[in-house]
């Protein structure tokens, strides 16, 4: 069992659908678009939205993609992305510094925007590598124990520092995609499979409405907040596999050479962000949802033209 629990990884990663590449490419613009969005009005319900799937989907695809390998290659992908982290971070530190902004000494232990999503990759990646080496592969009680370890961790006084927080409450996301076969992931629908997920969706839609924005990035404050972050923790498990139903397909493939670059999005969006803050700080400009969605495609051509210069390609992020 636990050698066709091994293959059927391996299998998994090798076959890439360029339909998950494209989907991939699809939430990497949602975080760019939810990013640029003044958090007010219609924005708020827009980010709740977004936030209810674009880092749950993406945490399952990771896991999904994962393959456990030797330990010198693992150790060579370790340092690779690990690099990574610290280019990215000391840039947005200065960055931070050139624009006026207050950079105090927790920038050494607290990963800077969206650099806690390497950090807690790192940690994901290295636990499922540490229990294979004690035969310990993926399984549904990996997943129920991920789960039961929220509540735990949910009440210790880290928040931000080492993406503490996000790393264990979206963990459950990872250890889910490592336990799915192309078949669950991608499954045929007929229209009664299809009009349901429809109706679930929207329900869980207007739940995360109701709920705060799926941010998981401090303690909980009292059982409610618990009960408030396990409520999201279920009801994205259940966009995630309404999106994977109800995404167009073919729309979606033909997205699939992007979505190969998405870190290069991911990361490299954060310093445009960062700028346009400040400059809409300072003159009191407001971006709605369509001047959003404008922006977030202007960043994604700017940061495919970089990506055509030696200067800012980087090895890990051509994976």
């Amino acid at each position: 069992m636990i050698i066709l629990t091994f293959v059927r990884l391996i299998v998994n990663c090798m076959k890439r659908d360029t339909y998950l590449d494209g989907l991939k490419f699809f939430l990497i613009f949602s975080v760019i678009m939810v990013h640029a969005l003044t958090y007010e009005g219609m924005g708020i319900y827009v980010t709740k939205i977004i936030h209810s799937y674009i880092m749950p989907v993406f945490v399952l695809l990771s896991g999904y993609f994962t393959k456990i390998s030797s330990d010198e290659k693992f150790l060579k992908w370790l340092r690779k992305t690990f690099c990574i982290f610290l280019i990215f971070q000391v840039g947005l530190v200065l960055l931070e510094w050139g624009l006026g902004e207050e950079v105090g000494w927790r920038v050494l232990i607290v990963p800077q925007y969206a650099l806690w999503y390497l950090v807690s990759l790192i940690f994901w990646r290295l636990s499922i590598q540490l229990l294979a080496k004690i035969h310990v592969l993926p399984n549904v009680w990996m997943l129920v124990v991920s789960v039961c370890l929220v509540p735990l961790i949910s009440f210790i006084p880290i928040g931000l520092e080492f993406s503490f927080q996000r790393t264990f409450v979206f963990f459950p996301f990872y250890v889910a995609g490592l336990l799915v076969n192309q078949h669950q992931l991608l499954p045929k629908v007929n229209r009664v499979n299809i009009w349901l997920s429809v109706a679930v969706s929207v329900l869980a839609l207007v739940v995360a409405c109701v709920l705060t924005s799926f941010i998981p990035k401090v303690p909980c404050g009292d059982m409610k907040d618990l009960a408030v972050r396990m409520l999201q923790i279920v009801n994205s498990f259940v966009i995630c596999f309404c999106i994977f139903r109800l995404m167009p397909r073919e729309p979606i493939k033909k997205m699939a050479g992007l979505g190969k670059d998405s870190m290069y999005f991911y990361l490299y969006h954060v310093f445009f962000i960062l700028i346009q803050r400040h400059v809409f700080a300072h003159f009191h400009i407001h971006a709605n949802v369509l001047v959003a969605f404008l922006l977030a495609i202007f960043y994604v051509l700017v940061i495919m033209l970089m990506k055509k210069f030696r200067i800012f390609r980087m090895p890990m992020l051509e994976k």
